[in-house]
C-alpha cells in the first residue's frame, strides 16, 4: 500500500510540474530553473523527490540550466528563494506547503520571474493557474 501511495503521489507531482511547465516553458527567454525544496532532500520519496524528478525531465526537454537548494530548516525558505531570485533564474519551483507564503511573498515582489509551487494553497489568490485535485480515500 505504501508503495502505491508513493507511486500516486509521484504521479501527481509529475502531471502538475508537466502541465504547468510547458505553458511557461514556451515564453521566450525562459533559460534558467531554480528548485528550493522543502526541509528534507531530492532523494526522500517525498515531494522534494518527486518534484526535482519532475523538473529534471523538463529541464532535459527543453534544454534548460537546472539547479537546486536543499532547504536544512523552515527558517531557510526566504533565504534560499532569494538566492535563486538573486541568480538570475528565470522560474523558480517551491516544494511543500509551509513554504507557500515565503513563495507568494517572493512571487509578488519579483513580477518578471515566473514560480511553480508544489503542493500549496493559493487560497482567494486569483493570478495563479492551480492544478487542485481531490484526494483517493
Amino acid at each position: 500500500m505504501k508503495n502505491v501511495r508513493k507511486l500516486v503521489l509521484a504521479s501527481f507531482v509529475l502531471a502538475l510540474i508537466f502541465s504547468v511547465a510547458p505553458a511557461v516553458l514556451a515564453q521566450d527567454g525562459i533559460e534558467t530553473v531554480c528548485l528550493v525544496t522543502d526541509t528534507g532532500q531530492i532523494d526522500d520519496g517525498t515531494f522534494n523527490q518527486y518534484a526535482h524528478e519532475g523538473a529534471t525531465a523538463v529541464v532535459e526537454d527543453y534544454d534548460l540550466e537546472y539547479t537546486y537548494i536543499e532547504t536544512q530548516a523552515t527558517t531557510d525558505y526566504e533565504a534560499n528563494i532569494s538566492t535563486c531570485v538573486d541568480e538570475g533564474f528565470d522560474v523558480i519551483i517551491t516544494v511543500g506547503f509551509l513554504i507557500g507564503d515565503a513563495t507568494w511573498e517572493a512571487a509578488v515582489a519579483n513580477p518578471d520571474v515566473y514560480f511553480i509551487g508544489v503542493d500549496q494553497f493559493v487560497g482567494d489568490r486569483t493570478d495563479d493557474a492551480g492544478n487542485v485535485t481531490e484526494e483517493a480515500p
